[in-house]
């Protein structure tokens, strides 16, 4: 499958390598749509992610797409419908380490419930709390706003990281999909007053 690497900082290639292969609690997606992020991407393409180090590197944590296959203990994916939030951790050649790996052809999504359910949602048994965000997406959410869904859910979690509360007076910096959604967010969870500030002429006349 084709897969977007980093070789090394600053340097972005696709690349060929064998697709990953589903587990009891795991779905293989195909991926229709990736979203770049600006933060994670952005540092690791440029060699300046906190921690990480080993290159090269498979790109990618906010994608869309369709169950291919599911393994035989999986409830909540269902083949032919779509799924966010795919990765892949490990890859066959050893020369590829994982930027979470979501801009693969194929990607990885796991059963998190499934897994609570049968008591194996721990580190033993590989479970990983970015499980929790790995879901299916209702029919008629378009693929364009399914992809979203993996910004919206991050913007959502940090109103708790903020400790944002209905009352709270906010200034974004930035206007970009994030920035915009914080705003959003923020409107509908009732912070009183926001204000967004931006660099960018272009998004300022907006």
């Amino acid at each position: 499958m084709r897969a977007i690497a980093v070789t090394q900082p600053g340097q972005v290639s696709v690349v060929e390598i064998a697709a990953p292969a589903p587990g009891p609690y795991q779905a293989l997606v195909r991926t229709e749509a990736a979203c770049l992020c600006n933060a994670t991407d952005g540092k690791l393409i440029s060699g300046h992610f906190p921690g990480v180090d080993t290159y090269p590197l498979i790109l990618g944590h906010e994608s869309a797409g369709i169950v291919q296959s599911v393994g035989d203990k999986v409830r909540a994916f269902k083949i032919g419908e779509r799924a966010i939030g795919g990765l892949v951790f490990s890859f066959n050649e050893p020369a590829y380490a994982s930027g979470w790996g979501g801009f693969c052809e194929y990607t990885l999504v796991n059963d998190h419930d499934a897994m609570v359910a049968d008591g194996v949602a721990d580190e033993e048994h590989g479970w990983f709390e970015c499980y929790e965000i790995q879901r299916p997406v209702p029919a008629d959410i378009p693929l364009a706003e399914a992809v979203m869904l993996c910004t919206w859910r991050e913007v959502y979690a940090g109103f708790d990281d903020f400790n944002l509360r209905p009352g709270n007076d906010v200034l974004i910096f930035g206007s970009g999909p994030v920035g915009l959604s914080f705003a959003k967010f923020g409107t509908l969870l009732g912070l009183k007053s926001i204000g967004v500030v931006d660099p960018n002429p272009d998004k300022r006349a907006k």
